[in-house]
């Protein structure tokens, strides 16, 4: 079995990291417990804040290129109730963090879930 080890990969010419083609890949996830506000598992995330019952800010270790990328989510309340939805309201104000908001759809109803899991894919600064 071989074994490579590097401390820097750069492109051809010596001046950058090689370039991602024909792949894509998250620059962030992270799964967490908006209830006790603790993150279960992450990449590329620093902390999260609490902004009110039901929204959950994502602050990112290493900020987006832009504020124009793309954001998705899934959620688990703790009371099993299929009625659930989450939606982005980055809406592209922050290439620094950006925020989930989890509320029941038949009673508009905000609230913490157990898991939710938001990710990105764009380009890093």
């Amino acid at each position: 079995m071989s074994e490579i080890r590097a401390t820097t990969i750069s492109d051809a010419a010596g001046t950058g990291p090689i370039a991602l083609t024909k792949q894509s890949a998250a620059k962030m996830f992270a799964i967490a417990d908006q209830s006790a506000l603790t993150v279960i598992d992450s990449l590329n995330t620093s902390s999260l804040t609490d902004s009110a019952t039901g929204r959950l800010q994502f602050n990112l270790t290493n900020n987006m290129a832009n504020t124009k990328y793309c954001i998705a989510d899934s959620h688990l309340h703790y009371s099993g109730v299929t009625y659930e939805t989450s939606c982005s309201i980055g809406d592209g104000t922050s290439a620094a963090y950006f925020q989930l908001v989890t509320y029941r759809v038949d009673s508009t109803t905000f609230y913490d879930c157990l898991k939710l899991c938001g990710q990105t894919t764009g380009d890093l600064a």
